[in-house]
């Protein structure tokens, strides 16, 4: 195993690695393809004059072009590519590959940058693995029986909220395929001094990675375990009940695939584990605990808490508000009360230190149904608000 992980790029040191071992190999494939095609042309030049040994040569060249399976370089994502060339990328590399880019350049691609209207059918279909056959002219037919798509998009959020407002981004069901996570801002937490992530700790990471990239060559089928089949099976009937009523405005299409979502999660956690083929329940547990944090953020960014100028205010808050909420719990009427008193005390940033600051992000809150105040009152004269309960059951949310 790799020992040396400082500063290490797991993917791409793997992929390095992994065309460095098979240069050889790669370059013979190349070779062979380029002489089979360079016969069957000089074949089929010497067919064209009656020569029935050429032209026997010719069918005898074709199977062998047919049967010809290249040795590719091996590519595990790329930051960008149309929908016409990703079938392409997606054939050499056995069907399977993903998108990472620390820019959004593909979803103005899929938007129509090059062609001018919305080509997202492949990237839905990725998805699930459903199968994809794409015929142009000019070209050959590509046929995917099963291609597999994962896409790591680190975002401006400008870029998500052109997305998330593009109403045919939106209708063909591609950004409900997205889990989303808005961290919180790490802007003046920071120290210079601030420790390294230990050198086991990277190791271990890297190992990790490599345990999960050589399961390429060996696909397998996972299953539950029998009490982790129960526990998901719970999860999955509690989360359908809840889909329809209003607790799930405006993310319907996005929680109506949320549970296949929490099973692959529980697969990711087993393999990244151990590498086994049954799901325990303890990685089913993860999952569901993680489907509650990626709720929330599906609510804040689909209903648009975060996609304007007080978003990060807005983030923040709510997050100082369930503090507070667990740490005081149910007041006698049965409802997490919070007073504006105890949120001031409890943050220490120098914007927070008034009121009036309060007011633009916790009205965001309200007009979403995270918190609410008494009817007979504006929000800059109540003293205390509510929390919506529901905000603290992570695993409804």
């Amino acid at each position: 195993r790799w020992t040396v992980c400082r500063n290490s790029f797991p993917i791409d040191d793997y992929t390095k690695d992994y065309n460095f071992r098979n240069k050889g190999n790669i370059e013979v494939s190349k070779q062979r393809y380029k002489n089979l095609k360079k016969r069957l042309a000089k074949a089929e030049a010497e067919a064209s004059k009656g020569d029935i040994a050429a032209e026997n040569e010719t069918l005898e060249l074709a199977q062998a072009l047919a049967e010809f399976e290249p040795i590719r370089p091996l590519r595990i994502y790329t930051g960008d590519c149309t929908a016409e060339k990703l079938p392409q990328l997606m054939l050499e590399q056995d069907q399977r590959f993903s998108i990472v880019s620390s820019e959004g350049g593909i979803i103005a691609t899929i938007s129509g940058r090059y062609s001018g209207e919305v080509n997202a059918d492949i990237f839905c279909k990725a998805f699930y693995g459903e199968s994809v056959q794409v015929d142009r002219v000019g070209r050959d037919s590509e046929v995917l029986d099963r291609p597999i798509l994962s896409m790591l998009l680190c975002i401006q959020p400008v870029i998500l909220s052109k997305m998330v407002e593009n109403k045919e981004l939106t209708g063909v069901g591609l950004v409900d395929r997205f889990l989303f996570c808005v961290p919180e801002s790490s802007i003046g937490k920071g120290t210079f001094d601030s420790p390294p992530v230990p050198d086991k700790d990277m190791c271990d990471y890297v190992n990790r990675m490599r345990n999960l990239l050589d399961m390429r060559c060996n696909p397998k089928c996972l299953r539950f375990s029998q009490e982790a089949r129960k526990v998901y099976a719970d999860f999955y009937d509690h989360w359908q009940a809840f889909i329809l009523p209003a607790d799930f405005e405006g993310i319907e299409g996005w929680a109506s695939k949320h549970c296949g979502i929490v099973a692959r999660i529980s697969a990711i956690l087993q393999l990244a584990e151990d590498g086994g083929d049954i799901i325990s329940v303890d990685n089913v547990l993860k999952a569901i605990q993680l489907s509650g944090y990626f709720s929330e953020q599906a609510r804040l960014v689909l209903n648009g808490v975060v996609l304007d100028a007080d978003s990060s205010d807005a983030l923040y808050i709510l997050e100082k508000i369930k503090c507070l909420a667990r740490k005081n719990g149910k007041d006698v009427s049965g409802q997490y009360k919070v007073t504006f008193r105890d949120l001031m005390r409890s943050n220490r940033k120098a914007a927070y230190q008034k009121k009036t600051n309060y007011i633009k992000p916790m009205q965001l809150l309200i007009d979403k149904g995270y918190i609410t105040i008494d009817e007979d009152k504006e929000i800059e004269k109540v003293s205390s608000f509510y929390l919506n309960p529901i905000v603290l059951e992570d695993t409804i949310i």
